[in-house]
């Protein structure tokens, strides 16, 4: 009997270094961080087009992965 062929590719190899598959909303946003300078939301939105309230609900929640850290002035920073 033959091999079923699996029709998913490897899941690592589509996703960003914050588990974010390429090409969504999400995967733009992380995009802006480069390395471990802040980030603010305001820029974010700017250079994505997203609306504040999306860019927000995905730093909460990669808060809360624990992958990016808020700093005093309301910026945020990757941790990896």
């Amino acid at each position: 009997m033959a091999k079923k062929k699996s029709n998913k590719s490897n899941p690592a190899q589509n996703r960003d270094r914050f588990g974010c598959r390429k090409g969504t909303e999400c995967a733009a946003i992380d995009s802006k961080f480069t390395g471990r300078s802040p980030v603010t939301v305001d820029r974010i939105v700017k250079a994505t087009k997203l609306s504040r309230e999306r860019v927000r609900g995905h730093l909460r929640f990669l808060k809360k992965k624990k992958l990016v850290k808020e700093t005093k002035d309301g910026a945020f920073v990757a941790l990896v």
